[in-house]
């Protein structure tokens, strides 16, 4: 964002930082003791937050910093302290050879996620001499220093350090806490209070046949629901540009598309009103825009159809004899469905989700309504268990009458399991095991059936599983004739993977005194939509950007000095490959409590509060090296790289 921009993400953000979901997933808070301690998962003290409409959730959201906030001051001094400082030192042949940085740098890349020295953790991070009994000291990996020491003579100097190097594990991408899971606690506690009248319903909901007065409770009951009448959970699931929503609905009783300006500054509607079940809605169709490398990639890709599948079961039939023969079958079945399961999201826009503007850009928290399938294609489709035993049983059947038409043969080997005294007892899923039993492979004809329209009668009867799933993210709009945002969603494409990712250890980044962890530099990109037919909306209609909200601007005067190494280390990361970011502030980063592959309030409060997960913002201004058509890269780079410094007291 420019100079004087409001962070796009700040504290009230609509969900509080320390929300769990208790057993019967209803959501709750942590609620601190009078120590200022929170007790630990098992022992927390919760607030049941009853909800019967969207101005509950937003009267019981502190809209100031909260003792559980990213801003908690740390204790005196706290911030000087280093606990991912350098201790181990490499020892050196007393006849060594001198060794330059660069004879280490040509291992730094190998065996890492992103191109830098990487360490499965702080006691495989080494100084090391750069001649025997020299001042100057390289800090690389372990792995690096092995490499030239064993090419070079010196590895009978440092077993110890060897053998410590080899043990390492390899670098593991770190997921972040599945979503599908958390869809199935929040509908829990939608159930759960639906149950009690504590959610509206959208009145377009179940009908009797002849028209007249809603059904309840039905089986989908309380679905459809009010947009922003419960806390949607941010979604943080990366979703490939393929497989994004190509068409998007979007709901705009407001008119906030609109970005109003005055004196260049993007501004909201006056009003604040509220979505409720007797709004009358506005929407407008928007389209998928991606570059044009993008687009034609996404029309090449093609679902696979006939993509394979399978499960163990154990048979266990009972012989005329008396004995057991049981044996295992290897159930083959296609793949969940995956065509026309992305085509079309909706996306709801209430102006009292306004978070910030700036010069050129206007930001909601908004609510984003895809097809399920995009979080986990099981979860829409499910494929019954029960069914596929039954069948398997009858094809079992068939071969043992046919067995007994073949029994002239009077050898048979092993592997062709021989039904034909046999009476089939049990069929029952299993692992797959090490026992020396006779395996078949039957390819099972049942279906595939939608979750929320189960057609067998095993799964009629069982919870309603809504077919889209809303999620929260943020929405950054542009007044009009702006070029940045459309420069934005250039850029997010053009990232390396890795600046989406999350990875195992710490990496070695120039510039950046101790190791930083190896997190995602930027927010997930959920793509750039842009009016599908403007000729029929009168006036300008602002293109759309969704992006992952990633929390809070930070406060750097309140960081340690590990958390100030991190998230300079997110900009150095970003120049380093190839990027100048055009707009240093601290407005342009943000942080949330972490660690993110785990839901928030499920363990101690020492490891959440130590934990929190940045992100670089605002690329509007950026440019790669290879785009630079003049002398300036370099330039801008190195001011780039000043700011960094100053920003954060490093040098």
């Amino acid at each position: 964002m420019d100079e004087g921009e409001l962070n796009p993400f700040p504290v009230n953000d609509g969900c509080p930082m320390d929300a769990v979901f208790d057993e019967k997933g209803i959501y709750a808070e942590v609620k601190p003791l009078e120590d200022g301690k929170s007790k630990l998962k098992g022992e927390v003290e919760v607030q049941v937050l009853p909800v019967h409409s969207s101005s509950d959730f937003l009267s019981s959201t502190p809209l100031v910093d909260t003792p559980s906030s990213p801003h908690t001051p740390p204790p005196p001094v706290a911030w000087k302290i280093r606990q991912r400082e350098i201790v181990q030192v490499w020892p050196r042949a007393p006849t060594g050879k001198d060794l330059s940085f660069s004879d280490l740098s040509k291992y730094h890349t190998e065996g890492s996620p992103n191109h830098f020295p990487w360490a499965a953790s702080i006691q495989h991070i080494y100084t090391v001499e750069s001649a025997p009994g020299s001042s100057n000291k390289w800090i690389s990996t372990g792995s690096a220093i092995a490499r030239w020491m064993k090419e070079n003579g010196e590895a009978e100097f440092a077993i110890d350090e060897l053998s410590l190097t080899t043990s390492q594990e390899l670098p593991r991408m770190i997921p972040v806490f599945p979503h599908d899971k958390i869809l199935a606690l929040e509908e829990a506690a939608i159930r759960n209070r639906g149950s009690n009248s504590g959610i509206p319903m959208n009145p377009q909901g179940d009908v009797k046949d002849d028209g007249s007065a809603p059904q309840a409770p039905s089986t989908r009951w309380p679905w459809p629901l009010v947009p922003f009448s419960y806390r949607t959970q941010k979604l943080r699931t990366r979703i490939s540009h393929e497989n994004l929503p190509k068409k998007l609905i979007v709901h705009d009783p407001w008119n906030a598309l609109e970005v109003r300006s005055y004196y260049g500054k993007a501004i909201p509607h006056n009003a604040e009103p509220e979505w409720t079940s007797t709004q009358k809605d506005s929407t407008l169709v928007y389209k998928l825009k991606l570059r044009s490398e993008r687009a034609t990639a996404a029309e090449d890709s093609k679902p696979v159809d006939d993509a394979t599948e399978s499960f163990i079961v154990r048979v266990s039939p009972k012989s005329q004899s008396g004995g057991q023969t049981p044996f295992l079958v290897r159930v083959l079945h296609d793949s969940p469905p995956t065509s026309n399961t992305s085509q079309e999201a909706h996306l709801y826009i209430s102006p009292a989700k306004f978070l910030g503007s700036g010069h050129h850009s206007s930001v909601y928290t908004c609510e984003w309504e895809i097809p399920r399938s995009l979080l986990s294609p099981h979860e829409r489709f499910t494929l019954c268990k029960n069914c596929v035993i039954e069948d398997i049983r009858g094809r079992l059947e068939v071969r043992r009458r046919s067995e007994r038409l073949e029994k002239k043969q009077k050898s048979r080997k092993r592997s062709e399991t021989s039904l034909t005294e046999s009476e089939l007892v049990t069929i029952e899923e299993c692992e797959e095991g090490s026992d020396d039993i006779d395996i078949l492979s039957i390819r099972t004809t049942v279906l595939w059936q939608e979750t929320s329209r189960p057609n067998c009668s095993h799964l009629k009867g069982t919870l309603y599983v809504p077919e889209m799933a809303r999620v929260r993210v943020a929405a950054k709009l542009s007044f009009e004739g702006d070029k940045h945002l459309k420069q934005e969603a250039r850029n997010y494409q053009a990232f390396d993977s890795h600046f989406f990712e999350h990875w195992s250890g710490l990496n070695v980044v120039p510039g950046i005194k101790d190791p930083v962890p190896v997190g995602p530099i930027v927010p997930q990109f959920y793509g750039y939509y842009v009016p599908e037919d403007v000729s029929i909306y009168e006036g300008y209609r602002s293109p759309i950007l969704l992006l992952e909200d990633c929390g809070v601007k930070v406060d750097v005067t309140q960081l340690t000095l590990d958390q100030r190494h991190e998230a300079a280390s997110l900009f150095r990361r970003f120049m380093a490959a190839g990027w100048v970011h055009g707009s240093v502030y601290d407005r342009n980063i943000v942080m949330q409590k972490g660690p993110l592959n785990e839901l928030l309030g499920t363990h101690p409060l020492s490891l959440e509060e130590n934990s929190l997960s940045f992100r670089v913002i605002d690329f509007g201004r950026s440019y790669h090296k290879r785009n630079d058509v003049s002398d300036t890269f370099k330039r801008d780079q190195d001011y780039d790289k000043v700011e960094v410094g100053d920003l954060f007291g490093i040098y």
